[in-house]
């Protein structure tokens, strides 16, 4: 029986997997107008977390986040290992307010999305706001996973978040997450595990921004071809 690889397709939805659960569905424009409320996505006004990724991929990820989440920049550069070989990557995810721009900085190009589930948070009446710790339990709820338990990481306990047909794990302290696991039969997965959290990074807003010379274009990532089947 042939073992399954994690795809370099699933490494992006690995890397990605936060921006799917907390950000929702997206649409071309939005239908709010005014300025922002003073919604808090993150406990913490500003702050910056790096990661390790080890297992079926290596590499490190940056997280910067300013305004309580109204800014959040994610870099993430990994080698992922196929039955082709060695795949580097290396993006970027930035978000501002409800409006997200993945990067490519390999390419040099961007896609953008607006996100409506923000854009209505964001313009919530101050008695119908959620608290952090309420936004994300509710977001990972509609991402149909469940709290499975508590544990230590990196010295800070916490809560352990599963879908409900099992797979992706993910523990998050404090709205910040502290792990991440890919399982991978016939190998030891991808994790993503926390190296560094620092709550008074002083914000450097180039963090935010999209490179001038970036092109925008459709960043639909292409699987590697498969290995043959041995004989």
């Amino acid at each position: 029986m042939k073992n399954k690889s994690i795809t370099f397709f699933e490494q992006i939805v690995f890397l990605a997997l936060a921006i799917a659960i907390f950000y929702g569905c997206s649409k071309k424009s939005g239908d709010y107008f005014g300025p922002a409320n003073a919604f808090k996505r993150y406990p913490y006004r500003n702050f910056h977390v790096s990661y390790d990724i080890s297992g079926d991929a290596r590499g490190t990820e940056d997280v910067y986040v300013a305004d309580y989440g109204k800014f959040e920049a994610e870099y993430s550069k990994t080698e992922m290992f196929t039955p082709r070989g060695v795949v580097p990557e290396d993006h970027t995810l930035v978000t501002r307010i409800s409006d997200v721009y993945e990067l490519d900085n390999m390419q040099k190009r961007f896609s953008h999305r607006h996100i409506n589930a923000l854009d209505s948070v964001y313009h919530l009446d101050l008695k119908e706001m959620p608290n952090p710790e309420q936004y994300m339990e509710s977001e990972m709820k509609k991402g149909f996973l469940k709290n499975t338990g508590q544990e230590m990481i990196a010295g800070k306990l916490a809560t352990r978040w599963q879908p409900v047909d099992g797979g992706i794990s993910m523990w998050i302290w404090n709205g910040i997450l502290l792990r991440k696991f890919a399982p991978n039969e016939g190998g030891p997965g991808i994790t993503m595990m926390v190296k560094n959290f620092d709550s008074t990074w002083v914000v450097d807003t180039t963090k935010f921004m999209v490179p001038k010379d970036y092109k925008e274009g459709n960043l639909q990532p292409e699987e590697p071809d498969a290995a043959p089947e041995p004989n």
